[in-house]
């Protein structure tokens, strides 16, 4: 498992982040923790 924390200032970010996290070898779920203004956290499985 990845968390993933911080702020970000848009969305895309965030997702892009989650994006590029699950495609890391061996990662098998990431949590994104990751703040855009008033967004909440989610899980997406890794590859």
């Amino acid at each position: 498992m990845l968390t993933l924390s911080g702020t970000v200032d848009t969305p895309q970010q965030r997702a892009q982040a989650e994006k590029i996290a699950t495609s890391v070898p061996n990662v098998e779920q990431v949590v994104n923790e990751v703040k855009v203004k008033h967004g909440k956290a989610t899980a997406t499985p890794g590859k």
